[in-house]
């Protein structure tokens, strides 16, 4: 008999928070495959992809996902040089 899923993994890292459908972490690599993932970009923006991949150095690849245009907008301009 089959449980009912309830709540979803919640990963934070350098203040950035991602919620998930599900995550597959190895402790021993630091790596990561995540599958349905959330997370919020600035003020008001958030990029919701299907698959993504985090490696041991923190950096972040996703596959079909989708950024809103003022999201975009906002990571450009934090990237600038002040």
């Amino acid at each position: 008999m089959g449980g009912k899923e309830f709540g979803y993994p919640v990963f934070s890292e350098s203040g950035t928070e991602y919620e998930m459908k599900k995550v597959r972490y190895n402790f021993d690599t630091r790596k990561a495959f995540i599958n349905n993932v959330i997370t919020q970009q600035g003020e008001g923006g958030h990029i919701v992809a299907n698959d993504a991949k985090m490696n041991a150095d923190n950096s972040f690849y996703m596959r079909n996902a989708n950024i809103p245009p003022v999201t975009i907008m906002i990571i450009h301009t934090l990237s600038e040089p002040v």
